[in-house]
């Protein structure tokens, strides 16, 4: 088979639903098809009608750059920052506040205080539940009392 002759429309059409609608990479798909990945990826460029755009460029790059597949990628070494990032992309936000069942939550809290890249080691609290998992009750208990008193005074 002519790996360089011109793709009939049922096969760009196998070519852009297996991009679009399997977890296949690129190089997969280029394999299963007996054809050179860079004839896959101009086909699936061109015949979405995209030009390189950011959407079609973000999709090969989660496919291809995702995760331990990135050169970036530092497993457990991550940044603070870096890694509620991470976590917010991949754990689901509920609606309520997962300690005090009342209010939205806006803020991830890290549970056990170690920063593992793990979904189950983190929790989506409202800002008045994370203070105070963050300072304690006594600093809550402090601030109150400071309060109070410059109301009387």
């Amino acid at each position: 088979m002519d790996k360089f002759k011109r793709y009939s429309e049922s096969e760009i059409n196998k070519i852009n639903y297996l991009f679009l609608n399997s977890t296949l990479k690129v190089e997969e798909i280029a394999e299963k098809l007996d054809r050179p990945y860079s004839s896959i990826v101009d086909t699936i460029y061109s015949k979405l009608r995209l030009t390189r755009p950011k959407i079609i460029k973000t999709q090969i790059f989660k496919k291809i750059n995702n995760g331990k597949n990135n050169a970036m990628w530092k497993g457990n070494k991550v940044k603070y920052r870096a890694l509620h990032e991470w976590i917010q992309n991949h754990k689901p936000k509920s609606k309520i506040c997962e300690n005090c069942k009342i209010n939205p939550p806006y803020e991830l809290a890290n549970i056990s205080g170690e920063y593992k890249r793990d979904v189950n080691d983190f929790e989506w609290l409202c800002r008045s539940c994370h203070s105070k998992q963050h300072r304690g009750k006594e600093w809550h208990q402090k601030m109150y009392q400071l309060r109070v008193q410059k109301a009387q005074s």
